[in-house]
């Protein structure tokens, strides 16, 4: 028995799901709460109100109001085709009183008329009509710093470990939300909004779901990965909460947000480190404590490999591996085939790697999209988006019952195409009450993607790159969520591109898994690059036998000829 058997051997007497596994898993599913609080908070803390342009002599000296009538303002502020007041332009007046140019807003500003919406830090920069970009810009900068940091997240913790990179994430997310919260210069909230989602929703996220993935037993990964998801709908649902019961101060209310990271503190002293990596990295003794800790956790002693004695001191154990094996790191600890670049060395790992990314890309696309849209949809915003938070969740048993039997790529490839064609729908019709029916179907089916995609691509790549590789999904995903806002603005030229743009790319994401990714349902974690090659080599070795048995078959059947 070598020393990847013996380890194997130890960790499968811990069970697929015992107690010690429970503990962890619900840690490690706090962060996802707490990535999704602080990214789908954005939505309620720079939501657009209604807003028009400001009249002289008629609006008094003040941001917000609710004062004039429209009949009065039908003189000075033109009409849309629905008949309501046009937001960002006003009728240019002149002594002959010929008001029949129509002009944009100018220096004299904005006036918002609270609706849904009471307050919000837009109206702090007036970041509507022209300047739009400008609150575009701060959601595609919080995204593209939860990008960032999903990628170094996931490269530093295969480096350092998993549980630091979750530590330390989950102390500085509070502080740089605090500096969020506070500041009053657009250029330095921008700053703090980088970094509030580079540690907020990207560093930890990763480790927290690669540690599940190797904590649990085949059997109840899928399970895991799929509850870990429902934390971030969960967490959706209570940052919509906290806005429909402080709907009138948008600060205070980001600031209730970003205390919610207080929870995490205290990770040091109870998250564990992955006993996988340990061992990876050489660190027998420390993997060996810990499987230790976790067994007794789930009440028994660890039995030891054949032909060692007792493991009830320390060192034992690992003192015998190390002299009948060595403490040779071998190949999965090898830092030339580990890291960034060992993604993509070989072909199969460059394919999987490439085409789990655009994936996740195209998760992260139709999740965001349709999520921060929905507040546009026909209702109640904060009911629409609580119900589109859980719609999903009835549909999880689903998942949970027919993943097992149809694998992980048939029920991902559906979800892909389900809120695809619905985007492509939803481009066509006008927006009423069916149109948030379809959306939120179509919510729901980008949600479930994540309850599959976490698993199976922690199943795809070996232990030596697996937080490597979900890092680089992750932060695929996030550079989807970072293209919404400039994507929408494409409604400029058309109403119906933005939901085109998201069905093709949803399509495009299904034929790329059906047709370049493998089946792992059911089959052993790798644990090198090897594994991977190996599994790419069996598979053609197989398909070569069977074309050379179908050969011989039919020349027996020429020979009975």
């Amino acid at each position: 028995m070598n020393s990847q058997e013996e380890f194997q051997f130890m960790v499968s007497q811990l069970g697929d799901f015992g107690k010690y596994q429970f503990r962890q898993h619900v840690l490690h599913c706090l962060m996802w709460l707490l990535s999704a609080i602080h990214m789908m908070g954005f939505v309620f803390v720079f939501p657009i109100m209604n807003h028009r342009c400001f009249i002289e002599g008629i609006d008094e000296k003040c941001h917000v109001t609710n004062t004039t009538t429209l009949e009065v303002l039908e003189n000075y502020i033109p009409k849309t085709e629905d008949g309501s007041l046009q937001s960002c332009f006003k009728f240019q007046t002149s002594d002959e009183g010929d008001n029949s140019s129509i002009i944009s807003c100018g220096p004299e500003g904005y006036v918002y008329t609270p609706g849904y919406f009471q307050s919000s830090r837009v109206t702090e920069w007036d970041m509507i009509c022209d300047r739009d970009w400008m609150r575009a810009l701060l959601q595609a900068t919080f995204l593209f710093g939860s990008l960032i940091g999903a990628l170094s997240g996931g490269i530093l913790a295969d480096r350092f470990g998993r549980k630091p990179i979750i530590c330390f994430s989950g102390i500085l997310q509070f502080f740089w939300g605090f500096g969020v919260v506070f500041s009053d210069n657009y250029y330095a909230c921008a700053f703090c909004i980088f970094m509030y989602g580079f540690f907020g929703s990207g560093t930890g996220s990763c480790p927290a779901v690669t540690l599940t993935m190797e904590l649990v037993g085949p059997s109840k990964r899928t399970m895991c990965g799929i509850l870990i998801s429902c934390c971030f709908g969960l967490g959706g649902v209570i940052v919509a909460a906290w806005a429909y019961f402080l709907p009138g101060n948008a600060r205070m209310l980001q600031l209730i947000y970003v205390s919610h990271s207080l929870i995490l503190f205290g990770n040091w002293w109870l998250v564990d480190e992955s006993f996988n990596w340990l061992w990876t990295q050489g660190k027998k003794e420390d993997a060996i404590l810990l499987l230790q800790k976790a067994a007794k956790t789930n009440g028994f002693e660890l039995i030891c490999p054949p032909g060692v004695t007792t493991v009830k001191r320390r060192m034992t154990l690992a003192d015998a591996i190390a002299k009948r094996q060595g403490n040779n790191k071998g190949f999965c600890c090898s830092p030339k085939r580990s890291g960034l670049f060992a993604l993509f060395r070989t072909g199969e790992m460059r394919k999987r790697i490439l085409v789990s990314m655009f994936t996740f890309f195209a998760a992260g696309a139709l999740y965001y999209g349709l999520s921060f849209n929905s507040i546009n949809l026909f209702g109640n915003p904060y009911l629409i988006f609580i119900m589109t938070c859980v719609a999903d969740f009835p549909a999880i048993p689903i998942v949970i019952l027919l993943t097992p039997k149809t694998g992980y790529k048939p029920m991902l490839c559906l979800f892909l195409m389900l809120p695809g064609v619905t985007c492509i729908v939803l481009a066509f019709i006008n927006k009423n009450i069916w149109s948030t029916v379809i959306a939120t179907l179509a919510k729901v089916s980008a949600t479930l993607i994540f309850k599959i995609t976490n698993a199976y691509t922690a199943e795809l790549f070996p232990t030596v790159v697996r937080n490597t590789a979900l890092g680089l999904c992750v932060m695929s995903t996030r550079l989807g969520g970072t293209a919404i806002p400039e994507i929408n603005l494409l409604e400029r030229f058309s109403g119906k591109l933005p939901n085109l743009v998201f069905g093709v790319i949803g399509l495009v994401a299904a034929g790329l898994v059906l047709v370049c990714l493998p089946e792992t349902m059911n089959r052993p974690i790798p644990q090198t690059i090897e594994d991977v090659e190996g599994e790419k080599k069996k598979k053609k070795k197989g398909e070569q036998q069977g074309a050379k048995g179908e050969s011989n078959d039919l020349g027996v059947e020429e020979d009975m000829l």
